[in-house]
């Protein structure tokens, strides 16, 4: 191959093959290519580029679509560079080393591979493909859609407005999510097996959130109809909703203005916090310690652990409340109603009235309140 291959014009058309050390491809409207290019560096530039040929370069590939759209089938090279001022769509992308791709729109229907992989869409970024990187998966959009793949050490998924996940984003190490909403489909998962982050203004979780710790803060809401799994799981918005599982391993932590759980909530340790509201319809199960405390707290479920210490403004339980060891349950300055309490020590409080049904405890039993009715059975060894 000759050193350098430089073909320049208003329109190119290439069914052939092009090959050299260096080439150059400079269309000044549009570039066709239904044959081969391909050298130690290539660089191809035209308002618009289409083709369904392939280009290659040892070291370093750059297409270059300047106002228009750029449509690439096979791309491959040590570094990849692919650029549309309007839609970008990719077949398939090999890099040795780097691949970066931007555009206006970009929409991947194929494979993209690479050492790292940084993806940028000024508005939307379509994935039903597979974008796999040995290290790093970077994906900036206006808007993120993503139906395929995406696989790294580390995958970063960051979205002005919406991000919308359907198929999987999976890394060794950490998955980290930053949009104003996140919505993860029932098809969705997101997982890094170190850590995974979400940031948002608003959660909606119908798939799996998980593994390692995980961490969903939300300036607004969050709504779990999926699963959320991890070592360590904290929740943090404003409204808190979970139909669906929040389970981990080591403690889980929902804290927020409103919360409220009618599915199942499982840890070692489990706090739930809410400064306004906490409503309880499923299941709280913690292995250790259960801590919930709320304004207002209504459970109309099930509390278990081994030691449960409930406190809030108000206390209605209708449910049922259990500790293998310790019971705690503080009003601090309005009323507590106790439908079914068992434990080995209970320990009921009310700043104002406490109604009891059913307070079983195998040893101790202490009951305090400005004013107290008992209307059901309360036994104990000690009762005071």
């Amino acid at each position: 191959a000759s050193t350098t291959a430089n073909v320049s014009g208003k329109d190119i058309n290439n069914t052939g093959n092009i090959s050299a050390a260096n080439v150059n491809v400079n269309a000044t409207n549009n570039l066709t290519n239904s044959g081969t290019v391909n050298g130690t560096n290539v660089n191809m530039t035209g308002s618009n580029i289409t083709g369904s040929g392939n280009v290659s370069a040892v070291n370093n590939l750059t297409m270059n679509a300047t106002t228009g759209n750029l449509n690439v089938t096979n791309a491959t090279a040590n570094n990849v560079t692919l650029n549309a001022g309007s839609t970008l769509t990719t077949g398939n992308v090999t890099a040795g080393n780097e691949a970066v791709l931007t555009g206006n729109n970009v929409s991947n229907a194929g494979n993209i591979s690479g050492l790292n992989i940084t993806v940028s869409a000024a508005n939307n970024l379509t994935n039903a493909g597979n974008i796999s990187a040995t290290n790093n998966t970077n994906l900036n959009g206006g808007n993120i859609s993503n139906t395929g793949n995406l696989t790294g050490t580390n995958v970063n998924l960051n979205a002005t407005n919406n991000l919308t996940n359907a198929g999987n984003a999976t890394a060794s190490n950490n998955v980290t999510v930053k949009a104003n909403n996140v919505i993860n489909t029932a098809t969705g998962n997101i997982t890094g097996t170190a850590n995974t982050v979400v940031n948002a203004g608003n959660i909606s979780n119908d798939g799996i959130i998980g593994n390692g710790n995980v961490t969903l803060n939300a300036t607004g809401n969050i709504s779990n109809n999926g699963t959320v799994n991890g070592t360590d799981v904290r929740l943090n918005g404003t409204n808190i909703v979970s139909n669906g599982t929040i389970s981990a391993t080591n403690n889980a932590t929902i804290t927020g203005n409103n919360v409220s759980n009618s599915g199942n909530l499982t840890g070692n340790n489990v706090s739930a916090v809410a400064s306004t509201t906490l409503n309880n319809t499923g299941s709280i199960n913690a292995t250790n310690n259960a801590t919930l405390t709320g304004g207002n707290i209504s459970n109309a479920g099930n509390v278990n652990g081994t030691n449960v210490n409930m406190t809030g403004t108000n206390i209605t339980s209708t449910g049922n409340v259990t500790a293998t060891n310790n019971l705690t349950m503080n009003a601090t300055v309005g009323s507590l109603n106790v439908t079914n309490a068992s434990a080995n020590n209970v320990s009921l409080n009310a700043g104002n009235t406490l109604t009891t049904v059913n307070v079983n405890a195998t040893n101790n039993a202490t009951l305090t309140g400005n004013n107290i009715s008992n209307i059901g059975n309360i036994s104990a060894n000690n009762i005071s």
